[in-house]
């Protein structure tokens, strides 16, 4: 014997509708999370590198900052050494040569009463090396471009977060149609649940 044709419910023709748009428009908006999702990789992977190239720039200013404050060190022993012999032509002669950004901290250091120096010139306000402050700024730019890599990221991870939820509203909606009176009715409210929760959540995040 062949099987009754189950009787149709009046609200069968409204859940396959609601289930024909609810697919449409999670489908569209799972498609625009993924590519949303994709371009924030993208710029993640670009502002990392970017940052990477900025570290690397401030250590090498760094690296001159150390290699000159050596040759300053150097300097001004020598200039201590000659000072303990009583030569104070090489001291002169020591001091004409200074580099130009140790010469006023040595001036200024010498200006000083012996008891009020410190111990040495690199310690005055005046000791100010170009390539400290070149370290600094690539070093500020390499952690803001940092920050924002990772900002990306968690940008592009929630857009993925996005995506499934939208991929699951079309796998419920598309199961209501299969099912009888009343589940598919639980079905496709879970569904239209899911798909206000995905709304929500997408209107707080910032598109590219």
């Amino acid at each position: 014997m062949s099987e009754a044709p189950r009787k149709t419910h009046w609200t069968d023709r409204y859940v396959d509708i609601a289930s024909v748009a609810l697919i449409s428009l999670a489908s569209v908006l799972t498609a625009l999370c993924g590519y949303q999702s994709s371009l924030y990789a993208t710029q993640r992977t670009q502002l990392f590198s970017s940052a990477n190239v900025h570290r690397v720039t401030a250590a090498s200013y760094a690296g001159r900052s150390n290699a000159l404050e050596i040759i300053d060190v150097g300097l001004f022993v020598q200039y201590i050494a000659a000072g303990t012999t009583g030569d104070a032509t090489l001291q002169r002669y020591i001091v004409e040569h200074l580099r130009p950004e140790m010469r006023p901290a040595m001036n200024a250091w010498l200006a000083l009463k012996p008891g009020a120096r410190p111990n040495s010139p690199l310690a005055m306000p005046e000791y100010k090396l170009a390539t400290d402050a070149d370290a600094q700024r690539e070093t500020a730019l390499a952690e803001g471009l940092f920050a924002r890599a990772e900002e990306a990221g968690a940008l592009s991870d929630r857009f993925v977060k996005a995506t499934v939820t939208f991929a699951t509203v079309s796998f419920l909606a598309a199961m209501s149609t299969k099912f009888f009176y009343p589940l598919h009715l639980v079905m496709i409210v879970l569904s239209a649940a899911i798909f206000l929760y995905g709304l929500v959540h997408i209107a707080q995040l910032r598109f590219i």
